[in-house]
């Protein structure tokens, strides 16, 4: 008979396998990052800033989708580090895990691969290419001198090509009209030849580049990628820095503008109790192909158990241990309760395990809850590995693991607490930090269920038999080593699946979700663009105020310019001469008429008690302005100008009040601003009406997807501001305070066609 020593790896998969709790879930980051020494460069909107000396929170370029904010920083030591060069003259330094989106040399069929992956394709012959970045953005600074004069002049200073397009463009032509001839720009200096292809680099483009001995020609290429000519280990290893960012394909800019994402413990799990002949396990996936298919649980457990065990695919799938123990391995497609509790009628396990634990429902698994129990002595025991979703009631259950970011508590990583299903809903069930503490929180429904017991076995069971002790383990990639010695290119598969999903995978993040994603009108690139827009002023300030009373909500007041917010007031369980008050504060803080302050009449119909002037928003009146007919309410009208401005670049935030933290009254604790606005905007969606019109979620709905008896807080004021602005088509609501930009914002009359089938839905 074959012999294997089985050793769990340390971190999650020892701790999963080793634990002796009734039910241990396991999941959240599968981990990854971006590897590069401390010296290397990253684009921001002010230029280069070196890898060491960024922080969480700042915001970084991305090649594809403007700014991105940097979640987490991971320091590593003494790494090998890797010189990238391109065809063009580019050249990055990383480690070896580092990622990078490649492409053909079309720019098609894009995927996102490490240094690693990409040396064993150059190794093999294989062309490798990186998408160029996008034209990029950079804070407008002041210039003394005309840009065009010193690109005439063959003078390009950093503060020049690091600036507004209008800048960067005038330097060009500048360029052009000297070392220009016939598309070809011929230089004689190699300082005045780098500074050129800095230049174009950042407007999006390459460049081919033909050297001589005396003169260096170069043509702007039109290809939207480069060739990667080779790939050197450096001398000397370096400490490096890995960082993600909340971007779609998390990838952000290094130097020269070059674009750089576990059912194994649960078969382990069982290797010891195997040894007892009455051990009976089940493995449950929620789709039957998964289970025969490569990389599923039966290879798995031929994996592990080499020859030593008896593998049965056809008809009933399972595994024979030698000693008699044996492990069921099925799917579960019908997952209501009846027909659950009908398919296991009369069976009992040792141990269950759910793989995969967001493709079961609770009603399938608190039914299965019930067939944990067997004739062993290692019995007892639910395992389940997942990733992370956030509408799923996993998200509810381990709750109390996971901080207002969505990550997972450091230090409440591995807690045991204890539980007991008093209900039929996740809801329903009832925690403690010990099971005396559980059982004097429902103590007459435990002693009911002892109750009838004892009745058939001689009072041998306590409270003690039927409380389950828990604990959740924050799983990483990086702690499955098997995959990283012999995949590293994994990291790249998961970190392709885009958006929220390759976030909650790649980082263990349980306060998003693909599907409502999916669903959601404003993105996570819509709400970045947001956060770091330039300020959309035009000297028209307005506040608007969502008033909570002594409500569940807070009090919420938004302080505008134009459509740009310029100061927030959030008050918990106020007066209505309160919210008078504040609201008189802030008008003459800020110097505003209080014909300028719009509230929320539903509720506080008060207010004009004390402000006369002030503007009643009526959420559910008729809609009134050029794109009235399509919605059902006025409040479904305000909410789409939202969805409009956040995709037309037409909002923004002063910065520092994303850092501000006020106490939600739900939650009962501290919350930032930005994460809320993040977390609301994300569930704003319509349903279309019979009648054809387009109608807002209720709140009830969208407080639904928030979770975590979250509510809209801050999102309503912020529909409000476009009561207003109704009659002006989308894009040009700025208009009436004279906003100024370099170019203008739109061609063509000012006045609505009423030929335009927009303009009549």
């Amino acid at each position: 008979m074959e012999k294997r020593i089985l050793s769990p790896y340390e971190g999650f998969q020892k701790q999963f396998v080793a634990s002796d709790l009734d039910f241990v879930i396991g999941g959240g980051a599968m981990g990854g990052g971006k590897e590069q020494p401390l010296n290397a460069l990253v684009l921001t909107s002010k230029g280069y800033v070196k890898m060491g000396d960024l922080k969480e929170g700042d915001y970084v370029s991305t090649p594809f989708d403007g700014q991105s904010k940097i979640i987490r920083i991971y320091e590593h030591k003494n790494k090998d580090i890797y010189r990238i060069t391109t065809t063009d003259g580019r050249v990055c330094e990383c480690g070896l895990s580092h990622w990078w989106c490649i492409c053909d040399s079309e720019c098609d069929n894009k995927k996102v691969v490490d240094t690693y992956t990409m040396i064993k394709m150059l190794n093999n012959g294989d062309s490798v290419f990186i998408p160029i970045p996008n034209e990029q953005y950079f804070d407008k600074k002041f210039v003394f001198f005309s840009p065009y004069l010193l690109g005439l002049l063959g003078i390009v200073p950093k503060r020049y090509i690091y600036n507004s397009l209008k800048t960067r463009m005038l330097v060009l032509k500048g360029l052009e009209k000297r070392f220009c001839k016939k598309d070809v720009y011929i230089f004689c200096e190699d300082r005045i030849k780098n500074r050129f292809k800095e230049l174009v680099a950042s407007l999006g483009f390459a460049t081919n580049e033909y050297p001589t001995l005396l003169k260096d020609y170069i043509t702007i290429s039109n290809s939207s990628c480069v060739q990667i000519k080779s790939i050197e280990l450096l001398p000397e290893k370096q400490d490096t820095r890995c960082i993600y960012i909340d971007s779609y394909q998390h990838l952000y800019i290094t130097n020269d503008f070059i674009t750089t994402h576990n059912t194994t413990a649960a078969v382990m799990s069982i290797a010891e109790p195997s040894l007892d002949p009455k051990f009976r396990s089940v493995f449950l996936r929620n789709n039957l192909g998964d289970l025969k298919s490569g990389g599923g649980i039966l290879d798995e457990f031929r994996n592990i158990y080499g020859s030593s065990i008896d593998v049965i695919e056809s008809g009933d799938p399972h595994v024979n241990f030698p000693s008699g123990a044996r492990a069921d391995v099925t799917h579960i497609a019908d997952q209501s309760r009846e027909k659950v509790l009908q398919r296991f009628k009369g069976r009992q396990y040792d141990f269950i395990y759910f793989d995969e634990g967001t493709g079961f429902t609770w009603d399938c698994f608190s039914a299965l809850f019930s067939r944990n129990r067997g004739q062993a002595k290692w019995t007892g025991k639910i395992r389940m590995t997942t990733n992370p979703k956030r509408n799923h009631w996993i998200r509810t259950f381990i709750d109390w693991y996971i901080g207002l970011d969505g990550y997972i508590i450091p230090q409440r990583n591995g807690v045991v607490r204890y539980f007991y299903l008093r209900g039929k809903s996740v809801k329903d069930v009832v925690w403690g930090d010990s099971k005396e503490e559980v059982y004097q929180r429902c103590r007459a429904e435990i002693d009911r269920v002892l109750a009838d017991f004892n009745k058939k076995h001689h009072n041998r069971f306590t409270y003690k038999h039927v409380i389950k002790s828990f604990t959740f383990y924050e799983g990483k990639m990086s702690d499955n080593k098997a995959i990283m010695d012999s995949n590293s290119g994994y990291i790249g598969s998961v970190a392709m699946m885009g958006g929220n999903e390759a976030m909650a995978n790649l980082m263990g993040n349980w306060n998003v979700d693909s599907d409502v994603e999916a669903e959601s009108l404003i993105d996570g690139e819509m709400f970045t663009n947001f956060v770091t827009n330039d300020p959309q002023v035009n000297g028209d300030k307005w506040i608007t105020a969502d008033l909570a009373d002594t409500g569940t909500d807070n009090f919420v007041a938004i302080v505008w310019n134009g459509l740009h917010i310029i100061d927030i007031k959030i008050v918990m369980h106020s007066t209505p001469r309160q919210n008078a008050d504040i609201l008189k504060t802030l008008a003459i803080e800020h110097n505003i008429a209080d014909s300028h302050i719009i509230f929320d009449a539903i509720r506080a119909v008060y207010i004009n008690d004390y402000l006369p002037d002030a503007l009643p928003f009526i959420s559910n009146s008729y809609p009134r302005g050029v794109y009235a007919r399509q919605f059902a309410k006025l409040k479904d009208e305000c909410f789409m100008r939202v969805v409009e401005a956040f995709k037309r670049r037409y909002l923004s935030i002063e910065s520092h009040i994303l850092d501000l933290k006020y106490t939600h009254q739900l939650l009962k604790t501290d919350i930032t601003i930005e994460n809320e606005l993040k977390e609301e905007t994300m569930v704003v969606a319509f349903k279309d009406m019979p009648s054809g019109k387009k109608a807002l979620l209720t709140k009830k709905e969208m407080n639904a997807k928030l979770g975590q008896g979250r509510s809209m807080d801050l999102i309503d004021p912020i529909a409000m501001r476009f009561l207003p602005l109704l009659n002006y088509p989308y894009g040009r609501e700025l208009l009436g305070g004279g906003f100024i930009e370099e170019e203008p914002m739109y061609e063509g009359n000012d006045s609505v066609n009423i030929f335009d089938e927009t303009f009549w839905a």
